[in-house]
């Protein structure tokens, strides 16, 4: 019987002595029950608790001052033990970490009963230990509903036992919510990848520019452009033609449409250099801040809006200007800006941000408005 069952652990001598000496000693005093040794001599009980409890605890014994009747006592030796480990305590500073204790954030809410139960072991409150640990372990936890829902039970139902279930079950079933938020979170994610690979603008693109240019010596057929392969101007712009997109008319493989060319609405144009009649010898664009309804003119199958554009400087100056109605913004170069506001004037400070075909970042130096853009008989 004596060797069936394995003797408890030695004493460890570091760390919290006093919590390890009462762990010792409760497993020391189960293992003397167990097999059979509160039932034999003194010497004996005496001899295998020093063999048990390690060579550290050994040498703290040999320091303490036990008489010879003491040292041959096992009641004697546990005494003279408690004495050495379990000094003299504050009983004030021990509720004062009772009452601060609270539940930590990884805490669960067993961990924290038990940390509490063994903060309590020292305070010394007697009958009420129960109601204290039950008033901690609601006051301190971190599940705020579960807490609340605490508070408005009646006094005869909030015990101990009833306090820990409600806080157990509230916390399993955070966690499982918190599972199952987390798997639609990742399905959420997985449908969005699903949704980006049925369309990809870049991938679109590349199709359209493989299908129209196979090499660099070779003519765009939507553009009719020679360019690097993925670099079609004529990508994401609207036929003026057959109103399609992604070729330009010119390469519009549709038949011409009389009425779309003849009365072409356009509500933005990009001058071209050279397209500013004045007395400057030079070529100039201009910004023009808005312009109504342009008739188009064909220029060697390019087509332009003709309009006269008054400024400070000038009273009448003819622009000659390329549509383009897919534009968002009218863009012309500084040279033609200082030509028709002359030297002295100053841009304004515009915010907004200017990208060609492709997003490639345009450098945007600032905003000036014409006193007047007249067509015809329109003038804005």
């Amino acid at each position: 019987m004596a060797y069936s069952i394995p003797p408890p652990s030695p004493m460890v001598c570091a760390g919290n002595l006093e919590t390890n000496w009462t762990a010792f000693k409760e497993a020391w005093l189960d293992y003397r029950i167990a097999v059979g040794l509160d039932q034999k001599e003194q010497a004996v009980q005496v001899a295998t608790l020093k063999t048990i409890m390690g060579m550290e605890c050994r040498k703290r014994l040999k320091s303490l001052t036990l008489t010879d009747a003491e040292s041959k006592s096992h009641d004697s030796i546990i005494k003279k033990l408690d004495e050495h480990f379990k000094p003299a305590r504050n009983v004030l500073y021990d509720r004062h970490k009772f009452f601060l204790s609270s539940q930590q954030q990884e805490e669960t809410v067993d961990q924290y009963y038990m940390r509490l139960t063994q903060l309590a072991e020292y305070c010394k409150f007697g009958d009420i230990e129960q109601e204290m640990i039950r008033d901690k372990l609601v006051i301190g936890c971190t599940d705020a509903a579960a807490k609340a829902r605490l508070f408005r039970l009646k006094e005869s139902d909030a015990t101990l036992k009833t306090a820990l279930e409600s806080l157990r079950i509230s916390e399993a079933t955070n966690s499982q919510l918190k599972s199952m938020s987390g798997k639609q979170q990742s399905l959420v994610a997985d449908t969005e990848t699903v949704n980006t690979k049925r369309y990809n603008p870049r991938q679109a693109q590349y199709q359209h520019n493989r299908e129209t240019s196979a090499g660099p010596n070779r003519e765009c057929g939507n553009c009719g452009l020679v360019h690097k392969s993925k670099q079609c101007p004529a990508f994401g712009q609207t036929c003026n033609n057959c109103g399609k997109r992604n070729h330009w008319r010119k390469k519009c493989r549709s038949k011409p449409s009389v009425n779309r060319a003849a009365n072409k609405q356009a509500h933005e144009i990009h001058a071209n250099a050279g397209d500013v009649d004045s007395d400057n010898p030079d070529s100039y664009g201009f910004d023009l801040e808005t312009i109504e309804t342009v008739n188009q003119h064909n220029t060697e199958g390019v087509k332009y809006a003709v309009a006269r554009v008054k400024t400070q400087q000038h009273k009448s100056l003819r622009l000659k200007a390329k549509v383009d109605t897919g534009a968002k913004a009218n863009i012309l170069n500084f040279d033609t800006y200082r030509a028709l506001f002359g030297p002295q004037h100053t841009l304004k400070p515009s915010p907004v941000r200017l990208s060609g075909y492709g997003n490639k970042p345009i450098t945007n130096l600032g905003s000036a408005t014409a006193i007047s853009v007249q067509h015809g008989e329109k003038t804005c």
